[in-house]
This record gives C-alpha cells, structure tokens and sequence, in this order.
C-alpha cells in the first residue's frame, strides 16, 4: 500500500531531523498488521530513503550553519544533549565517517552523526555510502526481528491476535522507558 510507504518516508525523514520515535515503529507495527512482504520491502526501501534524506538536510545544516545554532536545535530534541553531542564528536574526530556504524548499535542518534559530520565539512559521498547501508540494515533486522517475534506468538500465545497490539505497545513502551532512563543516568 501507498500509504504504509509514505508514512514510513515521513516518519524516518522527522526522526532523522528532529523527531524522537524511530521509524521502526511503524515498520513493526506492519509487520503485526499483517502486512505482506513485498509491502514491509517497500517500506523499509522508503524508511532508508527518508532517513538519508533527512540525514542530508542535518548534514548541510550542520556545514553551512552556526555549529552552535544546529547543536542548540538539536539539544531540544528528548534524548539528546550537549554533553551527547560533545561526546559524540570526539567519536567522529577518532574515527571519522565509519563512527556511526558503531554509535547506530548503541542507540547514538544518526541526526547527530549527520550534524557533526557536515559541520566537519565531511565528504558527502562515503557518509552516504555509510548511512544507508547502516539505516537499511538496522531498519532490516527490526522487520525480521518483528516477524520472527509474530510468528513465535501466532505459535505459542493463545488468542494472539488480541493481545499483539497490546504486547506491541508495551514492548515499545520499555524501548523507550529504558532509553531515556539510560541517557537520563549517564548524564546525556
């Protein structure tokens, strides 16, 4: 459907700018939502190409704008702070481009690799190459995670179609518990 394509460009567009709900979200709910494969690749196809997207704006704002205008923006986002996004350069200073392929495991928000790489007046082209191998695998493993979790549950939960929606929200809801308490506790 056209319309589960949208959302997911939109939405990994926003979080990749300045939204705070990762698109896989969305991407797992279709998978809940029964919908089929061909559906769950073109939305992850339009969930990439979203995030890179976004990614490309933060990466220009982060070139041609005040390092402090981007930075301050991006400190009013939940999740990030200052202390993140200093944290965060040093990574990119040691390790360049490729520091987002390990900050994307630890929860590190790809909007602030797009800033700092762009206020680096890093090369466009290998931060690309990068983010969307990085965006599609990650926005991959949700969608096969999800549906091996469906399947598993269709199998060994009673009346699992009652309560998926209920374990999905739940279990989105101790994601993001859990991240915020995580960032809150180490001072980000």
């Amino acid at each position: 459907m056209v319309a589960s394509s949208l959302i997911a460009f939109i939405w990994a567009f926003c979080e990749a700018t300045f939204f705070f709900i990762v698109p896989d979200v969305w991407l797992t709910w279709l998978v809940i939502s029964k919908s089929d494969y061909k559906e769950l690749s073109r939305a992850v196809f339009c969930a990439t190409l979203g995030a890179i997207v976004g990614g490309i704006v933060v990466y220009q704002a982060g070139r041609f704008l005040s390092y402090s205008i981007v930075s301050g923006w991006l400190d009013q986002v939940p999740g990030i702070s200052r202390e993140l996004i200093a944290s965060l350069a040093m990574q990119v200073d040691q390790n360049g481009v490729y520091s987002y392929l390990k900050g994307m495991w630890a929860g590190n928000p790809y909007k602030i690799y797009a800033f700092l790489w762009g206020a680096k007046a890093g090369n466009l082209w290998p931060w690309l190459g990068v983010s969307i191998g990085a965006r599609a695998i990650r926005f991959i493993f949700a969608v096969l995670g999800a549906v091996v979790i469906n399947k598993l549950g269709e199998k060994f939960i009673a009346r699992w179609a009652l309560r998926k929606t209920m374990i999905f929200i739940i279990a989105w809801g101790c994601f993001y518990i859990f991240y915020f308490f995580h960032f809150a506790k180490i001072g980000y």
